[in-house]
């Protein structure tokens, strides 16, 4: 129900983005294991196939994983599975788990701590497992320092409407910095810290090759990133955070005194629920970007929106608020 899509954004403000940076599915989760021996199960993620009743006591369970149960195994929630999980599987829900064991016998804190290691999207633990393709910026620590940490990547300035990485008179811009401490799969991402107040806002995370560095990503057709949003934007499930991951390829002018061509290849996409992280990506070869040239991708990145959502009026949701995002592992394959 949301949809407002921000092509404009990016397409409109792309000659300056140029000029500036010159010088721009979802989670799959970790799911259940087998079980293991019996013992005092302790907090589960994901649910696995639950083990019959032992004689530990049950820890709550979140969202069952492919396969799995909402609840505790053959003897009730009151009564542990046989120890619970003994590794994390392959699979699982969308939405993960709470994450992994506090406590746990033998086989219990082995297979919760291996779904907090793989929790799906929309739980409070990882996508986990291995980037997709070629990594384009993993963020990972660094000696160079937490600028050269960037890699490159900054806020876009554009002077498009609602753009929070420009400062107004009410709100200061939104700021980009790196974050040695959080990341999937491993530590180190970007951390957005942005003054969402209001639907038709964004904030566009970009990296930039200059005219005559262009990147060949020839034979590529899908571009992956991590999001996890931490805390605020869009309260109403009705109207949720739109992100979009995004590809500009350049063309050079066909005439003399000609106008260079900047061709976009974006797919928004509503942002899986919960504050876990979650992969997003967009597929090169779909039709509407089929002007993409992916021998001279210009730029790269991901823009993070409130959506077209209601008017300030009586009965309609309650506006977005200020938000802290993280953003880690480009690829493409």
């Amino acid at each position: 129900m949301n949809i407002f899509r921000s092509r404009f954004l990016l397409v409109a403000g792309l000659a300056g983005a140029a000029g500036l940076l010159v010088n721009v599915n979802c989670s799959s989760g970790g799911g259940g294991g087998t079980g293991g021996t019996t013992g005092t199960g302790g907090t589960s993620s994901t649910g696995g196939k639950s083990g019959t009743g032992g004689t530990g006591t049950g820890g709550s369970s979140s969202t069952g994983g492919a396969g799995g149960h909402a609840t505790g195994g053959a003897g009730g929630a009151a009564t542990g599975g046989a120890g619970g999980h003994a590794t994390g599987g392959a699979g699982g829900a969308a939405t993960g788990g709470a994450g992994g064991a506090a406590t746990g016998g033998s086989g219990g804190a082995a297979g919760g701590n291996a779904g907090a290691a793989g929790g799906a999207a929309g739980g409070s633990t990882g996508v986990g497992g291995a980037i997709a393709g070629t990594a384009l910026a993993t963020f990972d620590p660094t000696d160079a320092g937490a600028t050269a940490a960037l890699e490159g990547f900054v806020l876009d300035k554009t002077a498009n409407a609602g753009n929070l990485a420009l400062a107004t008179d009410a709100e200061p811009a939104a700021t980009l910095a790196w974050d040695g401490t959080e990341g999937d799969p491993a530590d180190g991402s970007l951390k957005i810290d942005a003054p969402f107040h209001a639907y038709n806002e964004s904030v566009n995370l970009q990296k930039g090759y200059a005219n005559t560095d262009l990147q060949d990503w020839t034979g590529k057709t899908t571009l992956h990133v991590r999001v996890r949003i931490d805390s605020g934007l869009n309260p109403s499930p009705n109207f949720p955070t739109g992100i979009q991951p995004y590809v500009t390829s350049y063309g050079a002018p066909t005439t003399d005194g000609g106008a260079p061509s900047y061709n976009f290849c974006g797919t928004y996409q509503n942002a899986v629920a919960g504050n876990g992280w979650a992969d997003y990506t967009v597929s090169l070869a779909t039709s509407h970007c089929a002007s993409l040239d992916v021998s001279k991708i210009l730029n790269f990145g991901v823009q993070i929106q409130t959506g077209g959502g209601a008017a300030a009026d009586a009965g309609q949701p309650a506006a977005p608020t200020p938000a802290i995002v993280h953003v880690d592992s480009f690829s493409v394959n």
